[in-house]
């Protein structure tokens, strides 16, 4: 099972028989590759007449549900894209960006998949429908643990999309070769369609329900369970069985990621006679703990697996991105952080020049011509050109705007000093300036130096992540210290983020804070840190570039400054400096104190 097309083709073509099963969630996934598949999986059941609908951030509730239409001069409503008539061919939905995509698409998603009825009343108008269509998305790996949990639970088939992608190379060799389209030549690659067997009943063995019931425990609700028994049983329709077996709902937890509990000896009872009770497999996966496993464990080594903590443990942040062990379900772990409300906008900056601050998803009607959408316009007025006598004109009702993602309105720029962490643990001190950050939806940027991992222990490094909810922000949080400390580099970057979001697009900050972990022993000069030689003995030249680089921060507007310093008794002076030059405060936690 090396390779990834048995794979997909086998969750596609569960899919085809049983459009109950569920979204199928493919992280890490080349979005272009979408598309194809769904065509794929449209052909696969039967329903070369069914719809494939595309949806993104620039989709509403009136294109989605229920809208408005002009028909012989009056206004009737119009049923939207994911509106089901009587054809027996349920369309197939494709999502590129399940994370980014709009919050229309996403409250959509938790109503309908699944369900058996969906009703929708809007502008008067009322009509239901039983839900039948097919959903795949595509997103990324870090994105999954700060999404809604209703809408993951929707998805419950995971598919790691990064051996995927090399179909796409692949695909456009051939492309280049004999110039076909890209759906015939991935439909060659993933292979042919196929017969589909017809539906019928199959029983479950009561084996494969004792299986199903202990491998649907490892995640939270019912519906990975419910899916774990629809695939089995597509699987058995495959393998033209009479009923299923524990090996198809074993293959089933293979293709969905979930782990199998590996089931230990049976215990004899006292006197020595085996318990029968405790022979079944199901009584053994219950009252024993599920097992972490490694690659090494898996029969095909990368084999994708949900990795489930044992209780007392829980996942290392950094394992999300550890490879050969991709985590296809991160909302299970215990110390995720979805982002709070997610299906609703975040607060807007409260800084706004016009209203264009934030990146474009779409568009949509204004009465202005304040970031007005050209292309847009033009297209809405084209449309109306055959009864406009022939002639483009342009009416009020034509203008369309830019819409766009609201801009986070607080920042947190995180400076970590992790060879100051050697003998203190700064994760209460720093709780509630975290707390903060994810209730404020606050974008992140960690600066950070001084650990046994960097690439060049002369130099902090940065990056940037959507909210404090990231992996990579916990794996930060836990790495082991070193012995250099760039702090006068560190805090050249902070202050170098910091002018960057205070002239960030026309939506600047009004709201950060530059949080510096550190106990002010920086022993490594800027020009070091630059890649020029040290010229001579060091001394203080660390701990003054420090000052006077952190200057810098008094000048921005909307940045406050904070210090966290351990109670050390060498050099106690020194985290007092660096704040007095950021003109900010020092908070020095007593040891005990919660922070």
């Amino acid at each position: 099972m090396t390779d990834p097309t048995p794979v997909a083709l086998e969750v596609l073509r569960c899919m085809a028989i049983d459009s109950r099963i569920g979204g199928v969630l493919l992280l890490d996934l080349d979005p272009m590759l979408l598309r194809p598949l769904g065509s794929w999986l449209l052909e696969a059941a039967g329903g070369s007449s069914g719809r494939l609908v595309s949806l993104g951030p620039w989709h509403t509730d009136d294109d989605l549900l229920l809208g408005l239409r002009f028909v012989g001069g009056s206004v009737q409503p119009r049923p939207g894209l994911l509106a089901e008539s009587d054809d027996p061919a349920a369309p197939v939905i494709v999502v590129p960006d399940l994370a980014h995509t709009s919050l229309a698409v996403q409250r959509a998603a938790v109503a309908l998949i699944g369900s058996e009825i969906a009703t929708a009343e809007r502008h008067g108008a009322s009509i239901t429908w039983s839900p039948r269509a097919r959903w795949l998305a595509a997103g990324d790996r870090a994105d999954g643990a700060s999404l809604s949990a209703h809408l993951l639970d929707r998805f419950p088939i995971r598919c790691d999309g990064t051996r995927l992608n090399t179909l796409l190379a692949e695909a456009e060799i051939r492309l280049a070769a004999d110039s076909r389209g890209l759906d015939e030549v991935i439909g060659d690659l993933l292979g042919p369609v196929g017969p589909i067997p017809v539906r019928r009943p199959v029983p479950l063995s009561a084996a494969a329900l004792d299986r199903v019931v202990a491998l649907g425990r490892t995640g939270p609700g019912k519906r990975r369970t419910l899916t774990l028994g629809r695939m089995s049983r597509a699987l058995a329709l495959l393998g033209d069985r009479a009923e299923v077996s524990a090996e198809d709902v074993d293959q089933a937890a293979d293709l969905m990621g979930i782990i199998a509990v590996t089931p230990a000896a049976a215990e004899p009872a006292p006197g020595g006679a085996p318990d029968p009770g405790r022979g079944r497999e199901t009584a053994q996966a219950l009252d024993r703990p599920a097992e972490r496993t490694g690659p090494a464990a898996h029969p095909a080594m990368l084999t994708d697996r949900q990795v489930v903590p044992a209780p007392g443990d829980t996942l290392d942040p950094a394992d999300l991105y550890a490879d050969p062990k991709p985590i296809l379900y991160p909302e299970d772990d215990p110390e995720a952080l979805p982002s709070p409300e997610p299906l609703r906008l975040p607060p807007p900056s409260r800084i706004r020049r016009n209203g264009t601050a934030g990146a474009v998803l779409g568009s949509e009607p204004t009465r202005g011509l304040d970031d007005l959408a050209v292309v847009p316009t033009l297209l809405t007025a084209l449309r109306f050109r055959p009864v406009r006598d022939g002639r483009l004109q342009f009416r009020p009702g034509d203008l369309r705007r830019h819409r766009r993602r609201p801009e986070p309105a607080s920042a947190l720029i995180l400076v970590l000093d992790h060879s100051c962490l050697r003998a203190w643990k700064a994760d209460a001190a720093m709780a509630p300036f975290l707390r903060w950050a994810f209730r404020q939806r606050a974008t992140v940027s960690v600066v950070e130096f001084g650990h046994a991992d960097a690439a060049d222990p002369l130099q902090a490094t940065r990056y940037r992540v959507r909210d404090i909810a990231d992996p990579r922000v916990a794996a930060s949080l836990n790495r082991e210290p070193g012995r250099a400390s760039p702090l006068a580099h560190a805090m050249d970057l902070a202050v170098a983020e910091a002018q960057r979001l205070a002239r960030r697009n026309r939506s600047p900050v009004d709201d950060a804070l530059v949080l510096v972990v550190t106990d002010g022993r920086g022993n490594v000069p800027l020009h070091m840190s630059l890649g020029e030689p040290a010229g001579g003995p060091v001394g203080r030249r660390g701990v003054d570039d420090t000052i006077g680089v952190a200057d810098g921060l008094r000048t921005i507007r909307g940045v406050r400054s904070v210090v966290l310093a351990p109670d050390v008794a060498a050099c106690p002076d020194l985290p007092w400096a660096v704040a007095d030059a950021m003109g900010g405060t020092v908070l020095i936690p007593k040891p005990g104190s919660p922070g």
